[in-house]
């Protein structure tokens, strides 16, 4: 649903005109933009004081040059552009990230901050991502974010992917005996 929520959203303002072609032609940056903001701010709201994680412009235009770099894009005049472009699109076109007050920008739906730091989560060989998801699933601050990560390898990548989710499942409890586990188990029991 939230992830149907984005691409709503994104399709309607990649039919405009003048900001359609940026979101047309780096609709990919774009997104990745949004999963690693979405994945910094759900790391930030883990502390008792930050349920309503929120990041600086000036960090967001931060993680919008790794996001260009990751892609070989330099920080040159051109480049600047493409920078102010994509920040533009992401807080005033997608107005996903909206201000939160005088704070900074944040998610205004949770569940889409999961989403896409579930995405985050699962960029990556199924090696990576299946340790990732080990790693958060037993933190219950996570719990939201580990079912859309979990969700996403039905509803994408191949079959065969589908079993190392579900051997995931099944052993998340395996090393229990080092955290809560034995009382509130994670996987079924």
């Amino acid at each position: 649903m939230f992830w149907a929520y984005y691409e709503t959203v994104f399709k309607r303002e990649r039919s405009k005109a003048a900001p359609g072609r940026l979101l047309r032609e780096y609709a990919p940056h774009i997104l990745r933009l949004h999963e690693r903001i979405g994945f910094e701010l759900q790391t930030r709201s883990e502390v008792p004081d930050g349920a309503a994680a929120v990041m600086t412009v000036g960090e967001l235009r931060e993680v919008a040059w790794h996001v260009l770099a990751d892609a070989k894009f330099r920080q040159s005049d051109t480049d600047a552009a493409l920078l102010d472009g994509i920040v533009g699109a992401a807080t005033n076109r997608l107005v996903l990230l909206a201000p939160h007050g005088e704070k900074g920008l944040g998610f205004d739906v949770r569940s889409l901050q999961e989403l896409m730091a579930a995405r985050y989560l699962t960029t990556g060989t199924i090696e990576a991502v299946t340790e990732r998801l080990r790693w958060a699933a037993a933190n219950p601050h996570w719990r939201n974010t580990w079912v859309f990560a979990a969700g996403r390898y039905f509803a994408e990548p191949p079959d065969h992917q589908h079993e190392t989710i579900v051997g995931l499942v099944e052993s998340l409890d395996s090393d229990s005996a080092q955290r809560l586990g034995l009382i509130c188990p994670v996987g079924p029991t």
